[in-house]
């Protein structure tokens, strides 16, 4: 975690917290397995329908399960703001183009700030009405 002066352009580091990801190995699949033949009669014909499946509902957009990298960046920055909300008053919070989504957005709200990162190349964004 650190504080980014704009005016100054510099970032002053505030916290580290080394994270060791447990091991998990996924199961190597090889893609000849994977791939399903096609009717040899006529291969240019899909078996799967496109579109939204019927019967689908709307969800919730601001009700996110966060995962565990977004569960340790939340803590860190409820830390921070907890120590510097009496002097400093923090307004952003600046992540990598890796947190673009959804689930980072409604993160930042719920701590009261706003998210500046780069937008994921498969990001939906759509105009309020």
């Amino acid at each position: 975690m650190s504080l980014v002066s704009i005016e100054k352009r510099k970032a002053f580091p505030i916290s580290i917290e080394q994270v060791i990801k447990p091991k998990v190995e996924k199961p190597k699949i090889l893609k000849e397995e994977t791939e399903k033949p096609q009717d040899e009669s006529n291969p240019n014909i899909s078996t799967k329908k496109g579109g939204r499946p019927k019967g689908s509902k709307n969800k919730d957009k601001k009700e996110v399960a966060l995962n565990s990298e977004l569960l340790r960046i939340r803590c860190l920055v409820q830390e921070l703001l907890k120590k510097l909300s009496k002097f400093l008053p923090l307004t952003y919070l600046v992540l990598d183009g890796h947190f673009g989504n959804n689930s980072a957005v409604v993160m930042a709200l719920q701590l009261g700030l706003q998210l500046i990162c780069k937008m994921r190349c498969d990001s939906a964004l759509y105009i309020q009405t």
